[in-house]
């Protein structure tokens, strides 16, 4: 009897595990979950589930769209190139340069055909009665080439222009072919410092 007994209760453990390994069989070899499977089953889930589904109001949603306060466009490049033109000659010419209050880089290239002796192209502040140059290039010689750049802080009612003067008449060159460019660059803000020369 106690022999019997055993191999029932062997035998029961035998079918228990057929049972089991049979419904594992079964449940691997169904479809294989691959890649794009899982993927459909995502959507299906999600596509049922969109309309009950909301995001919550970010305290600072409404400022989603901006980077430090800023708009995107005040991130884009903002320069402005002006082409001045001079056909009759003259020893010395100012233009001014159309600036709005702010902090700009403002660099120009000239060419003074004709000019001679001592000549020089300088970027003017004025400011009330009082002038200050940020950037200045002299020449001499014949038919002289100046460029330079330099960084001015504009105020309201102040006034910027390029002054270029020669001891002789000068214009630009063909009179077209090479006009006298002036690039502005604004700028978000200017850290100012000192070198030591050596």
């Amino acid at each position: 009897m106690k022999t019997r007994s055993a191999s029932l209760s062997q035998l029961a453990a035998v079918v228990a595990a057929a049972l089991v390994l049979g419904s594992v069989g079964t449940a691997v070899a169904g479809p294989a979950l691959t890649k794009g499977r899982v993927r459909s089953i995502a959507a299906k889930v999600v596509k049922k589930q969109a309309p009950s589904l909301s995001v919550a109001t970010a305290s600072t949603a409404g400022n989603a769209s901006r980077l430090g306060g800023q708009p995107p466009s005040a991130y884009l490049d903002g320069s402005s190139v002006y082409y001045v033109t001079i056909a009759v000659a003259q020893a010395s010419r100012s233009i001014t340069v159309p600036l709005s209050p702010g902090s700009y880089q403002i660099g120009y290239s000239a060419y003074l055909a004709g000019g001679t002796g001592n000549s020089y192209c300088t970027i003017y502040r004025v400011r009330g009665t009082a002038l200050f140059a940020t950037a200045t290039e002299s020449a001499t010689g014949t038919d002289q080439e100046m460029s330079a750049v330099g960084v001015v802080d504009v105020r309201a009612g102040d006034i910027v222009r390029l002054t270029c003067e020669s001891a002789t008449a000068w214009r630009t060159e063909d009179p077209a072919a090479h006009p006298i460019q002036i690039v502005v660059t604004p700028l978000d803000s200017v850290t100012i410092g000192t070198l030591t020369a050596s």
